[in-house]
């Protein structure tokens, strides 16, 4: 799986040079890479990135564009890589990775105030639509769930793909909904205090047979 940030047509031409780093080890090997061989797919990755952009640079244009590459190797166990400017960056967050003009203010930002981390067993889907919606509410370069043709695409093997707006994801809704609860809570802390607001949410947090 690949995403990516920034120029969209740069953007796209890396998504192409992953796959073909994984072609050409998958021809080579018969097989998908295992352990530190999913590393050597990596660090391939970077040099037909750099490739790229150097001959672009040499056309007389600058590439902008952040990459992360999350994949299984061959005995199950998962990597996320990420690049910057076709730079393999060894860069982590605790559970999550990021890329883009709105990571450290925007996502990072928004994962740590909720409270997320990898032990978290919650909606991973409905928190992606949410963070995604959160930024772009500020961010003018983060398109919101909205858009009909917001860049966001859902890719079948058969069938064809097409663009998936606030129609074509489930829980979209759910997540402009997410941050109206957020509010409330400040709201209320506000006016009532922060016991008084800790006090009602240990309420609802109690099984129903305490109540």
């Amino acid at each position: 799986m690949v995403g990516g940030a920034g120029d969209g047509a740069v953007v796209k031409q890396s998504f192409r040079d992953v796959e073909a780093a994984f072609k050409e080890f998958h021809y080579a090997a018969g097989r998908h890479p295992r352990g530190g061989e999913m590393h050597k797919v990596a660090e391939d990755i970077q040099r037909r990135l750099l490739a790229r952009y150097r001959e672009l640079r040499s056309l007389g244009y600058e590439p902008e564009a952040s990459l992360i590459v999350a994949a299984v190797d061959g005995d199950g166990n998962p990597y996320i890589f990420r690049y910057s400017g076709g730079i393999l960056d060894g860069r982590t967050e605790d559970g999550c990775a990021a890329v883009g003009i709105g990571r450290d203010t925007g996502g990072v930002l928004l994962l740590s105030l909720l409270g997320y981390g990898p032990e978290a067993a919650w909606d991973m889907g409905l928190l992606a639509l949410f963070l995604i919606d959160a930024i772009a509410a500020v961010n003018p370069y983060v398109s919101p769930l909205a858009a009909e043709a917001d860049g966001l695409y859902i890719r079948r093997r058969r069938g064809g793909h097409g663009p998936a707006g606030a129609r074509g994801l489930p829980g979209v809704q759910r997540a402009k909904k997410r941050i109206q609860p957020i509010r409330a809570l400040w709201r209320l802390a506000e006016t009532r205090g922060e016991e008084a607001v800790e006090k009602a949410l240990e309420a609802l947090q109690r099984p129903s047979s305490e109540e």
